[in-house]
C-alpha cells in the first residue's frame, strides 16, 4: 500500500512532537531553574540565551568542550540565536509552534524542519529564539561532527568514536561536554536517533 506524502509527513510530525514532548518533560525543571529572566540574577540580561556565552561570534574559538553540529558547512551551536543560523543555511521547510518547555505555556517554542529530517528546537528569551535541541532522523546525509557517526551505525562504532565516558539509560547513550550533551538513541543495537541537547542546570 502506498501512503500519500501528505499523510506520511503528518505522521512524521506526530512522531516528532511526541519525542519533543518527552524531551520537554525531561528538561523542564532545569530550564525553569535557570530562567534568564528570573530574579536570582544568575544570568545577566546582556548574555545570550541561558548558558551565558555567545557561540556565534566571528572570533569564537573551536571549543572542544562543547558538542556542536555541522550542516552544509555551517557550524550550529546549542544556545545560539536561530536567526543567525537561518541567515547562513536558508529558510526551513516548515516551522512548528508549541507551548514552551523553557518558560511554560505562556511562551512558544519553535521547531525548524530542514531537508534530511533535521529538526532544530528553540526556546524564547529576550525577544529571540535560541537552540536547545538538534535532532537527526535521517541516515543519508547527516553525521556527527566529532565522531562521523550517522544513523544505523552499530553501538560499537559509537563507543569507538566517543569512548566509555557516558551515561546509559535503556537504549540511550549520553555523552556530556560542558553544558551540552550528545545522545544516541538505539534500536536493536544500532543508532536510531541522534540528538544534541543543551543541558541547563548541570
Amino acid at each position: 500500500m502506498v501512503i500519500p506524502m501528505k499523510k506520511l509527513y503528518s505522521f512524521i510530525l506526530a512522531i516528532v512532537l511526541l519525542l519533543a514532548l518527552a524531551a520537554c518533560s525531561n528538561n523542564q525543571d532545569s530550564f525553569d531553574s535557570n530562567n534568564p529572566g528570573s530574579s536570582n540574577g544568575s544570568t545577566p540580561d546582556t548574555s545570550p540565551g541561558i548558558s551565558g556565552s555567545d557561540p556565534s561570534g566571528e572570533d569564537r574559538p573551536e571549543n572542544p568542550d562543547v558538542f556542536y553540529f555541522m550542516y552544509q558547512g555551517v557550524r550550529i551551536d546549542l544556545d545560539q540565536d536561530i536567526d543567525q543560523i537561518v541567515a547562513q543555511i536558508g529558510e526551513p521547510l516548515d516551522i512548528l509552534e508549541r507551548p514552551s518547555c523553557a518558560f511554560g505555556d505562556d511562551e512558544i517554542d519553535l521547531v525548524y524542519f530542514y531537508p534530511g529530517e533535521l529538526e532544530i528546537y528553540t526556546y524564547p528569551a529576550r525577544g529571540k529564539n535560541y537552540i536547545y535541541i538538534i535532532a537527526i532522523f535521517d541516515d543519508s546525509i547527516h553525521r556527527t561532527a566529532e565522531g562521523n557517526i550517522r544513523l544505523w551505525y552499530p553501538e560499537q562504532a559509537v563507543l569507538d568514536a566517543y569512548g566509555n565516558d557516558y551515561i546509559y539509560e535503556t537504549g540511550r547513550y549520553t555523552f556530556q561536554r560542558g553544558l551540552t550533551s550528545l545522545e544516541f538513541i538505539m534500536e536493536n543495537n544500532n543508532v536510531y536517533i541522534i540528538r544534541y541537547r543543551l543541558d541547563v542546570g548541570v
